[in-house]
């Protein structure tokens, strides 16, 4: 046929499809909403899955970058690194191209007019723009001349902060550490890690003229590898610098471990995406079934019509062409409005998504979302319309002419195609809302959690306290074997946040306040950590006592409502000269002191990250405490998020180990904290105006604690709803598609003699023969996979019985209620007409 010929032949079956979906306009529209909700789920997810998985780093050849990992004392492989690890790596590589290593910290920098502003700083080595080999906007970046003074600042800070100076290369800035030199301007867009503001050279101990270098560690490393390197490459190599370096003091071997930076920037968010992805395959397979019944349904009431047709002359392919004609304009329209329903859907999911969730803010349909979504109308098309048209396309002639199409569905073999149709769309049903219960129970149960305190009427405020130190003569002492300086240290920093504490205490509507450095489930803060905090004289290994630290002032427990267990809790009198003291939780008592009397006993505390010379000395803070005396006992409080356990804890008083960077927890007399952070800002103005402050509400923190795991619950929730809908729309048109079918039968039944009651019992018990097939096969599958839904679960059981009694029951109730309606119009057929007609 010539080209014309087809375009001819196309246009007659477009015009002949519109013509009939006008005239059923009802079975049209339900195809089309039903397609068009699976599409736009489909779609929705794909364009998440692309955005967070699928879709390169905003990073030059971001497939070559790789962060490192060792493995820890648990055996794990999440543990930092340091120079000793990365600078072999950056000079002696050979599969690897640049390496460095660095760690960020809260600054604040003030501008020409004297207006504060905090960023994060990225303090760094000097390969760091040499794995992130963007060009820098304006100047250069790191070389070997360079020190800890010099830094580039991001083009953001550049613009936001510097009114985008054209002459800011070569100026001293003024930031909290000290005044820093502008040696270039990142390129526009730029960030790592996210949310960086400025990137400066680590301290290293030889740059403030020590005669050894500061032994760094606890910092995250990242490589390069040479082009057309492979992950297992990298990996082989990683391995020979094992072997080659020197290994942990404790005697563990050096192992390192190379993870791709997408794995890394994406995080625990890739089993949450699988798991919805696979809901929505499923609802999207349900949607097909649906529509497929419909149309094969649709084919069987039509017979005559393809009968005549063919008694007419037209082949059969004709009809089958025809029949997929109308398949594919369906599942257009489906498509059309899926789409829509998509964009609705992805802005309405970047509105109530969590804040933290990677790449989130990328959403959108783009060319590959597009194709994708129109790859589903075309594969929808060709499932749910090739064996409707192929069945009806071979019917035999004779019998379709002779029946008249009413009886033609009575065929055993058609009644068990509708059946097992159905039965697949409720089985399938099933698994989804039982995936659905099982996520939102868990989220009831994680809601409901106690975090060890009551988070209302309660306010934060989150301050990184700059310069306030006294250090002159930093030396490493040859006698002591450990760094020594002259002056005050960082009692400066101590006491600007006691004099806070006291202002803030005083206001009218505050009923306590107190400071920590770790708020409770704030990931605001820095990152919650564990690490080796043994008990003096324990025979468990060192490696296996782990615990959070917390540096917190005297009345940060009275201000959570925390009353001690056993001994005391911190006071006033833990001073900086005072002998080291500390509080710990039940979980670091029944962990490591097997039920003994916690109180008296010792843990070492030193030297670490914070003691002069550690990495964080002056810049995170000061420890002067290598050994402390457990003094009290108190209850767990949930640290990290709600939906872990609780871990080993210790707090130290907050002059023992100070930090820059604090929460100030305040609990409000009344139910509005919000309304003391006015006079709270003049209270730190007055003290220091340059400190920029970050309030929250302690609600909204827990809120946000949880914000994943109710994204979660709601979409599945939703697919859950949609599925229940699908399998009723379904069981309701096969029960109508019957009682049509069954027409003349149902006749003569009530003509001799058939009661209603009898008629609508008929019907509805074959529906909820089908539903309890189905119902059984939903099971089995809903326990089959329930691992791959486990991990997502707080304190629900994968077989939790009340999901599995429920789910059944609600499907076995939708069932029947779909199927009474076309029963009850069984039931109450007129006879005499309907024998007439006939």
């Amino acid at each position: 046929m010539a080209m014309s010929g087809w375009v001819d032949a196309l246009s007659r079956d477009l015009k002949f499809t519109r013509r009939v979906l006008t005239k059923n306009f009802a079975f049209a529209a339900t195809a089309i909403v039903t397609l068009a909700l699976g599409i736009a789920a489909s779609t929705v997810i794909f364009s998440v899955v692309d955005a967070v998985l699928l879709k390169p780093l905003d990073y030059e050849e971001s497939g070559d970058i790789y962060r490192i990992y060792t493995v820890d004392t648990a055996g794990l492989p999440r543990g930092t690194t340091g120079p000793p690890h990365i600078d072999p790596m950056a000079d002696d590589g050979q599969s690897i191209q640049a390496a460095f290593y660095g760690y960020s910290f809260e600054q604040s920098v003030v501008n020409d007019e004297g207006a504060a502003f905090a960023l994060n700083e990225f303090r760094t080595s000097q390969e760091f723009f040499k794995v992130f080999t963007e060009p820098v906007h304006l100047g250069r970046a790191f070389e070997p001349s360079d020190n800890y003074r010099n830094t580039i600042l991001s083009y953001q800070t550049w613009r936001d902060v510097f009114g985008s100076d054209p002459n800011i290369l070569g100026r001293p800035i003024n930031v909290g550490s000290g005044p820093l030199t502008v040696i270039g301007v990142a390129a526009e867009g730029f960030e790592f890690p996210v949310g960086t503001g400025m990137w400066t050279l680590i301290f290293t101990g030889r740059d403030g003229g020590m005669d050894r270098p500061l032994p760094l560690f606890n910092m995250p490393g990242y490589v390069r590898a040479v082009p057309g390197v492979s992950a297992a490459q990298v990996q082989a190599e990683l391995d020979v610098f094992a072997g080659r370096l020197d290994a942990w003091p404790d005697g563990r071997a050096l192992e390192f471990v190379a993870q791709p930076l997408l794995e890394e920037v994406v995080g625990d968010l890739r089993a949450t995406l699988l798991i919805v992805s696979g809901a929505t395959a499923v609802l999207l397979l349900i949607a097909c079934i649906n529509v497929a019944n419909l149309l094969l349904a649709r084919g069987v009431v039509r017979s005559t019509e393809f009968a005549l047709r063919e008694a007419l002359g037209a082949r059969r392919w004709r009809v089958f062409r025809q029949l997929m004609t109308e398949s594919f304009v369906l599942c257009a329209a489906g498509g059309i409005l899926g789409l829509a329903l998509a964009l609705g859907a992805i802005q309405l999911l970047q509105a109530i998504g969590p804040a933290d969730l990677p790449r989130f803010g990328t959403l959108s349909i783009h060319v590959n979302v597009f194709l994708f979504a129109a790859g589903c109308v075309l594969l929808v098309a060709f499932i749910v319309g090739f064996a409707p048209a192929l069945r009806v396309s071979r019917g035999d002639l004779s019998t379709l002419i002779n029946t008249g199409g009413r009886s033609a569905a009575v065929a055993p073999g058609r009644n068990r195609v509708f059946g097992a149709l159905v039965v697949a769309e409720i089985a399938l049903a099933v698994v989804l809302v039982i995936g659905a219960g099982l996520l939102v129970r868990s989220y009831s149960e994680l809601a409901s959690a106690d975090p060890g305190f009551d988070p209302r009427r309660m306010l934060t405020l989150v301050l990184n306290v700059t310069g306030r130190i006294d250090v002159r003569n930093m030396r490493f002492d040859q006698e002591q074997q450990k760094v020594v300086y002259d002056g005050t240290g960082m009692v400066g920093v101590t006491r600007f946040y006691q004099e806070l504490v006291r202002r803030i205490d005083a206001l009218p509507g505050v009923a306590a306040a107190g400071a920590t450095s770790v708020a409770p489930l704030n990931h605001g803060l820095f990152p919650v950590t564990l690490g080796a905090l043994p008990v003096v004289g324990s025979d468990i290994a060192v490696s296996d006592q782990l615990a959070y630290m917390n540096q917190v002032s005297p009345e940060f427990f009275t201000t959570l409502g925390i009353r001690p267990l056993a001994g005391r809790l911190l006071e006033p009198t833990d001073r900086r000269e005072t002998a080291g003291v500390a509080v710990v939780n039940q979980a670091y008592a029944r962990a490591y002191l097997d039920g003994e009397n916690a109180i008296g006993r010792r843990i070492r505390a030193g030297p670490n990250a914070s003691s002069p010379g550690g990495i964080g000395f002056g810049q995170l803070g000061e420890s002067v405490v290598t050994e402390v005396e457990i003094v009290g006992v108190i209850p767990d409080i949930k640290q990290a998020n709600l939906q872990d356990r609780v871990q080993p804890a210790v707090y130290i008083p907050q002059e023992q180990w100070i930090t820059r960077k604090e929460a100030i927890v305040i609990r409000a007399e009344t139910d509005d904290p919000a309304a003391l952070i006015a006079p709270i800002r003049r209270e730190l103005a007055a003290l220091d105006s340059t400190l920029p402050a970050v309030f929250a509400v302690y609600t909204d923190i827990v809120a946000a604690s949880m914000a994943r795991h109710k994204l979660g619950a709601i979409v599945l929730a939703v697919f859950g709803l949609v599925s229940l809908t699908l399998a009723a729309v379904g069981t309701y048109g096969l029960m109508s598609f019957s009682v049509n079918q069954r027409f003349n039968e149902i006749a003569v039944r009530s003509a001799f003699g058939a009661e209603r009651n009898r008629l609508l019992k008929m019907f509805v018990t074959r529906a909820l023969q089908l539903a309890a097939i189905g119902v059984v096969l939903g099971l089995g599958g809903a326990i089959a996979m329930r691992q791959v839904v486990a991990s997502q679960l707080y304190e629900t059981s994968a077989l939790d019985p009340w999901v599995l009694a429920l789910v059944p029951l609600t499907m076995l109730a939708v069932t029947m209620l779909a199927s009474y309606v076309p029963a009850r119009r069984a039931s109450r057929i007129d006879v005499c007409a309907a024998l007439r007609e006939n």
